[in-house]
């Protein structure tokens, strides 16, 4: 392919120009370019002849008169130019006419150096323009330069959403649960948080005249940290020091075993944390809060469900309204309780308790200013001190102390499960009984029956084996309940009639009203003491 172009012919008396048509897809001659070189070299022309010519030669060959004039042969010459960037620069070579010097490849190189162009020099371009044959009319490239490389701004990489927004679950079924809101960011030591990518200053070009370009300027990024948050040594990397949960504000990164929270609502849904949870506000109906260290509320609890591994402290009482509870391997402080059924592995205080289901590990203490157990059932292992004890509606109000409820829970289930073992043993026995009788007669019996009855004989054996153990562990847990002479229950005001007092297995129910008392078990029965 060759682009179409031109040359001089100097004769007696009269310049010509010769036109040659592009080939195989070439770009054909610009009467522009013709006119401005023969502009420069002073040759006059008819210009409307001239612009037909050179359209004319786009499909063929054309020979021009341009003027009246002998002029001197041209030599072969070459044009060069260099982009606004200055990172490319081009060769355009014009042919020479017959019989005229040509160019040289160290007349090129020589060019170049004389105009500046010093760097990104194609010697290997040139060199095959001198040994494979002319281009006219066409751009070369001869030198390139070298571009910059773009840097990259620094950046942190969190490795934890940190999108803090309460979202709704979706469940299967297409609806939304509005109660788990996924609000936490949960961490534990050693987890990495976040990991800083430096800034990428990039690489500085070159032009073809050998000029420096720099890269644009790029923005340095930092680790921002605060407590429980730690460096790694190469400066790269922030790492939990401590189990909790992630606090991301304004791109700082901390680490909580408190989490702090409003209010529990629909804006948090439910609430699980492994740490101390401290909430502002309330705890709104039908939702769950749940620790493995304390929860501390300052507001009220409504019908919520409350679970901590350590202390329950409220501030300002719960009203469970018959559905509400609270489970702590701790203690319990609650201003009052109210329809609630709580359990606590330590101790229960209050200033008023009122139809509630209440077991305690250790104590339970209402006093204050009201310091009343009114209805309900109390339950605690060595001590319930009281102001007052029922109330004059003489409404149910049971108060049991000197057993673990742990272990009377425990031993109501291994009840149940002896009950169960005994129905599969008189179930399965006869069954047994039955075929061996047969088998001692000589029935030979198919496979499959012969699997039934070895399936059976192993859930006999097991179940035997089970009650065993339980048994075991039902008489020492009775042992237990039996040491109660130290547990009592006392009351500073009064106790109203239709109280029933539980101590150990045994007990008595108030039928005339007492004040300024306390009951203890003295050989057997409950009996009443002085304050």
């Amino acid at each position: 392919m060759m682009n179409g172009y031109f040359r001089l012919l100097p004769g007696n008396g009269v310049t010509y120009i010769e036109l040659h048509a592009p080939t195989e897809g070439g770009a054909p001659l610009d009467p522009s370019e013709v006119m401005s070189y023969l502009k420069v070299r002073n040759i006059t022309f008819e210009s409307n002849d001239l612009v037909k010519a050179v359209g004319a030669s786009a499909t063929g060959d054309q020979k021009l008169a341009l003027c009246r004039k002998n002029v001197m042969p041209e030599r072969e010459s070459c044009s060069y130019s260099v982009s606004e960037d200055e990172m490319t620069a081009t060769a355009r070579f014009y042919a020479g006419s017959p019989g005229a010097e040509s160019m040289t490849e160290d007349e090129v190189l020589s060019d170049l150096k004389n105009k500046g162009i010093i760097f990104g020099i194609d010697r290997n371009v040139i060199h095959d323009l001198f040994t494979g044959g002319r281009q006219y009319c066409t751009d070369i490239v001869v030198a390139t330069g070298k571009p910059t490389r773009e840097g990259q701004d620094g950046f942190v990489e969190y490795l934890f959403d940190t999108d803090m927004r309460a979202k709704p679950k979706l469940n299967e079924d297409g609806s939304v649960d509005f109660f788990h809101l996924d609000i936490l960011r949960e961490c534990k030591e050693g987890d990495i948080l976040a990991v800083l990518h430096p800034a990428d200053p990039g690489e500085e070009g070159e032009t073809v005249f050998g000029k420096a370009v720099s890269p644009r300027d790029v923005k340095s990024a930092h680790l921002d940290y605060g407590r429980n948050v730690t460096v790694k040594d190469d400066g790269q990397s922030l790492v939990c020091a401590k189990d909790g949960h992630i606090e991301f504000i304004s791109g700082r990164v901390s680490v909580s075993d408190v989490l702090l929270l409003a209010n529990v609502n629909p804006a948090t849904g439910d609430v699980d944390y492994d740490g101390n949870i401290e909430i502002e506000g309330n705890v709104a109906s039908n939702y769950t809060v749940k620790a493995s260290g304390n929860i501390n509320v300052k507001g009220v609890v409504e019908a919520a469900e409350i679970i901590a591994g350590g202390n329950v402290i409220i501030a300002r009482g719960m009203n469970g309204m018959g559905k509400g509870t609270i489970n702590a391997g701790g203690n319990i402080v609650s201003k009052f309780l109210e329809n609630v059924d709580v359990k606590a592995g330590g101790y229960v205080a209050s200033e008023s308790i009122m139809h509630c289901h209440v077991d305690a590990g250790t104590d339970i203490q209402v006093d204050g200013k009201r310091g009343y157990i009114s209805g309900g059932r109390v339950s605690a292992k060595h001590m319930i001190h009281a102001k007052t004890l029922g109330s004059q509606m003489g409404g149910d109000t049971i108060v049991e102390v000197g057993n673990d409820p742990g272990v009377k829970g425990r031993l109501r289930e291994i009840e149940e499960r002896l009950l169960e073992l005994q129905k599969t043993q008189k179930t399965v026995a006869p069954v047994i009984s039955a075929w061996k009788q047969k088998l001692q007669e000589g029935q030979k019996l198919p496979p499959e029956k012969v699997k039934q009855i070895q399936a059976l004989v192993k859930t006999l054996v097991d179940s035997e084996k089970e009650a065993g153990n339980l048994n075991e562990e039902y008489l020492e847990l009775k042992d237990k309940v039996k040491n109660v002479d130290t547990a009592y229950v006392q009351v500073h005001d009064d106790v109203y009639p239709g109280t029933r007092i539980c101590i150990g297995d045994s007990s008595v129910t108030v039928k005339s009203p007492q004040s300024f008392c306390r009951f203890v078990r003295d050989r057997g029965d409950v009996r009443t003491k002085p304050y």
